[in-house]
């Protein structure tokens, strides 16, 4: 059943316990939400309403203090169906190194192996609507196999979702199931404590009063950069946030950084394998996908590299022949760059890199001074991206660089920023710079004093709050959220079915 908040008489929701409210009605809160029991009440908060609207999607802006990122009022997406709305379908799990132990000195990574997430994958391959991996036709196999003998990376395929939309995916459910309520345009804007639990919550509408829900238990499903905030928005009776007997609330924002690496020419074999496969594949089929293998390469740090191969075809038409001209020197190529605002990239395609970024407890979500409609300070994103990012990037890219060219299958050509050991970086639009990926804020820890959520989500020293998202990730690895995103919210399903019967 879906209503408006706005449209519910005075005390209609207020004059019962809820076994379970989530508040976010993206991918991580409706998959929870249809992954419980049919006839078990729960109460879907949604924030904003059906379509976009701009009044609700303000209440997502915020300042940007640390590296340059996109605005926060637009890298997130506030109405039923979250960011599902405006995803673009890649996905691909955690690899079992993602899960492996980090260096000495840094903080724990997931407190759980691979196998732990593994019994989700058929379930979250099926709400995502992925396709199995194909066969590789006959006539690509050349174009694959050129790349089988790459010492130190291995092939790391995506699978690509239609992309599902999560509040079509599920606008059946969400309107028929009766113990199910969805709550459109209900904020959730504070909770009340006693002792080690929630015990009241209070929602609001727009230019309404707050309405003070009691629910057996809470999860929070409202993004890796909401769940922060809201949480730093709320006091404990002793003082201090919830979950931050460590500091480390909001504390570890990691993205994944997304730069074009190099541009390659291919040899002349390597040409004729990819007109082949491009007469059996569409050209995102085309794409190798690829990453470190176990050992020293991984240790090297964790990255997906996308070598994307441009269509042969092209190069005989008249933007091709043009682009051409305009690489044969460099005063025309950086001529044109400053014109478009944007690297102008020669050859027969580019290597493109996402990277796994190290947990900095400098990188943040923390609180502004500034205040929302509905009372709440806003955020202020303390972006990280370092040095360090810089020569991870530039350590793979030479790595694959120097393979390519010891197995004949093309020379790359570093851009001259990821040469310079330095800080610098190009920025958006010049570069996609990152994946809109909001991860870690949460983070899951057995131990309270180095994260903010144990194991099964649950906000260290509460009984009834959860998290849910990827906000709880203490690692990232190199593989787009989704998925995990996904498997995470399964697994909490599972946990929490038998403590709300």
């Amino acid at each position: 059943m879906i209503r408006r908040l706005r449209d519910l008489r005075p005390g209609e929701l207020e004059g019962r316990e809820w076994p379970l409210v989530i508040a976010g009605a993206g991918m991580a809160g409706i998959t929870l939400a249809a992954s419980l029991p049919e006839d078990l009440p729960v109460l879907l908060l949604e924030g904003g309403g059906e379509h976009y609207d701009p009044r609700s999607q303000d209440v997502y802006a915020g300042r940007i203090d640390g590296h340059p990122y996109f605005p926060l009022v637009q890298t997130r997406l506030r109405f039923l169906g979250g960011s599902s709305n405006h995803w673009a379908g890649w996905c691909r799990p955690l690899d079992a190194e993602d899960f492996d132990a980090p260096p000495s000195g840094e903080l724990p990574g997931w407190p759980f192996g691979i196998q732990e997430l593994e019994p989700w994958a058929e379930k979250a391959s099926e709400i995502l609507e992925l396709p199995a991996l194909a066969e590789t036709p006959p006539a690509a196999r050349a174009w694959e196999e050129l790349f089988a003998g790459l010492p130190s990376f291995g092939n790391a395929p995506f699978r690509f979702s239609p992309p599902t939309r999560f509040a079509a995916r599920f606008a059946d459910l969400l309107r028929d199931r009766s113990a199910l309520q969805v709550l459109l345009g209900a904020n959730l804007v504070g909770l009340d404590f006693e002792r080690s639990r929630v015990s009241h919550l209070r929602v609001r509408a727009f230019g309404q009063a707050p309405r003070k829900l009691k629910a057996r238990a809470l999860v929070l499903a409202m993004g890796g950069i909401e769940n922060p905030r809201f949480l730093l928005n709320q006091s404990l009776p002793a003082g201090g946030a919830p979950g931050d007997q460590g500091g480390l609330l909001g504390a570890c924002f990691s993205e994944h950084p997304h730069f074009v690496l190099g541009a390659f020419v291919l040899e002349d074999h390597a040409l004729r394998a990819l007109r082949q496969a491009r007469q059996a594949l569409d050209p995102l089929a085309c794409h190798r996908y690829l990453a470190p293998l176990p050992g020293e390469a991984r240790q090297a740090g964790a990255i997906g590299l996308r070598f994307e191969a441009w269509d042969p075809a092209n190069s005989d038409t008249f933007r091709g022949r043009l682009k051409r001209l305009l690489c044969a020197r460099d005063w025309s190529r950086d001529l044109v760059e400053n014109l478009r605002g944007e690297a102008l990239h020669c050859g027969d395609g580019v290597l493109k890199g996402a990277a796994e970024q190290p947990q900095r407890p400098q990188s943040r979500v923390r609180l502004g001074s500034e205040v929302d409609e509905l009372g709440l300070r806003r955020p202020t994103l303390d972006w990280k991206l370092q040095r360090e990012d810089k020569d991870l990037l530039r350590r793979q890219a030479l790595r694959m660089g120097q393979e390519l060219a010891l197995c004949g299958i093309a020379r790359l050509r570093l851009p001259e920023w990821l040469l310079e050991e330095d800080d610098h970086f190009p920025l958006f639009p010049q570069e996609e710079l990152a994946g809109h990926h909001h991860m870690g804020t949460t983070r899951i820890s057995q131990d309270p004093m180095v994260g903010v959520c144990d194991p099964q989500g649950r906000v260290h020293g509460l009984d009834n709050l959860f998290v849910a998202g990827s906000s709880l990730f203490p690692r990232c690895g190199y593989a787009n959220p989704s998925f995990t995103i996904v498997q995470l919210a399964l697994r909490q399903a599972q946990f929490l079915r038998p403590c709300l019967l």
